[in-house]
């Protein structure tokens, strides 16, 4: 057998889920979609062994309809189960009126469009994918409860021109979970650990693999890479920088220590990564990238008491690159990846430093207490920070080098 297609709409013309970072998640990711075939399959009692297959196929390719984002900062308190202690008569922390914060419901307006999923090849024969086009139509929803889905297997060749496409590609430019045999494993102990707690509601944590895509279309926020070496540019980059890691600060304390060293010079980027707290990510800065200036160390106040910096070799991880990537990238839009003194002097000074360097930059500069990147920090509380978008009449290739930190496209 050569291959199939699984294709989904959505009844409702929106598509709700969130990836890792809590932004909208699109196009649904291939682990996604196979995540709820499998479910769909425990479910009914049918076809689990054939969908199981499924978790060995390479990772498909994704072609979707043109969409629109629909995000929200409004956060929901729900309850959540809590455990009784038969020896001690107790309620576990938070008793009845535990609650939990979940994050905002995000995702896409698609109305008719689709999305659909292209698998090059699969182990199963033909009776194989006749069960597996019945689990298919039995799916109820991807992502949240409130986006239902039609799922169906198609054959035949896409006769209507899709406007956005991911295709595997080692030197792609995005992330996208994809499902593997290892990944399979993981839900199956996942379930396990459900049973073990025997708590409807225990949600454990799930590391998702990734594979890079290549992304084409018409979608802004995955801007053109400067050049096609942007991945040897990245190393280069990384080779020359130092990282000061900041694991276990608050989001205020990153954002004076940012300040701190952004006083050194050379170019600054702060480098994003995930928290867990109880099975949900919350998107955070991790650590500050450094180069073409170096502060051997520096003492900040962070957690309320003198911590002392020291920079390290970074280790190149995917969030590393991804930061340098983004600083790197050719785009329209740039904003600030952390606050900047609010200071009409100093911001007219360094934008005219900035321009001084790119001459070809023409368009307007917005200050704003609302950042557009999720893991800058909101300063909406802080008379004295800002954050700052440069809106460009066209393209350019960066990095582009306000003060000593380092602009990045915008999220959206």
């Amino acid at each position: 057998m050569t291959g199939f297609v699984l294709q989904a709409t959505f009844p409702t013309g929106q598509y709700h889920g969130h990836d890792r970072r809590g932004k909208s998640e699109w196009p649904p990711s291939p682990a996604r979609v196979l995540s709820a075939l499998l479910a769909t399959a425990y479910a009914t009692r049918y076809g689990v062994e054939v969908v199981r297959e499924l978790f060995s196929c390479d990772p498909p390719t994704i072609t979707a309809s043109k969409v629109g984002r629909r995000d929200g900062d409004v956060q929901r308190w729900v309850p959540v189960d809590v455990e009784f202690s038969e020896k001690t008569g107790t309620l576990g922390r938070g008793g009845l009126t535990a609650k939990l914060l979940k994050p905002p419901e995000r995702g896409v307006v698609i109305g008719d469009g689709q999305v659909r999923y292209e698998f090059s090849k699969s182990p199963s024969n033909e009776e194989s994918l006749q069960i597996l086009s019945r689990v298919a139509e039995k799916v109820p929803y991807l992502g949240r409860p409130t986006s239902p889905v039609i799922l169906v297997l198609v054959r035949e060749p896409l006769t209507v021109e899709l406007a956005d496409s991911w295709t595997p590609d080692p030197r792609g430019n995005v992330d996208i979970d994809v499902p593997t045999p290892g990944f399979l494993k993981a839900l199956d102990q996942r379930e396990v650990d459900r049973a073990r707690k025997g708590s409807p509601g225990y949600h454990p944590s799930l590391r998702r693999p990734t594979t890079l895509y290549r992304y084409t279309g018409q979608r802004a926020e995955f801007p053109a890479t400067a050049s096609p070496s942007i991945a040897l540019a990245v190393d280069q980059v990384l080779d020359a920088a130092v990282l000061y890691p900041l694991t276990g600060v608050d989001p205020p304390d990153a954002v004076a220590v940012i300040s701190r060293l952004m006083e050194f010079g050379g170019k600054t980027v702060p480098v994003r990564g995930d928290l867990k707290r109880r099975g949900f990510s919350e998107e955070r800065i991790t650590g500050v990238l450094m180069w073409d200036a170096v502060a051997e160390q520096t003492v900040v106040v962070a957690q309320g008491r003198l911590t002392e910096l020291k920079p390290t070799l970074p280790l190149k991880t995917a969030q590393q690159r991804q930061a340098i990537a983004q600083s790197l990238a050719r785009s329209s839009v740039w904003t600030t990846p952390a606050p900047i003194p609010c200071d009409e002097e100093w911001i007219r000074r360094e934008v005219s430093a900035l321009t001084d360097r790119h001459p070809e930059i023409d368009g307007s500069v917005l200050l704003h207490d609302r950042p557009r990147l999720s893991h800058a920090a909101h300063v909406s509380a802080n008379p004295r920070l800002t954050h700052l978008t440069l809106d460009l009449v066209g393209e350019i290739t960066g990095p582009l080098v306000l003060g000593s930190l380092v602009l990045q496209p915008p999220d959206e």
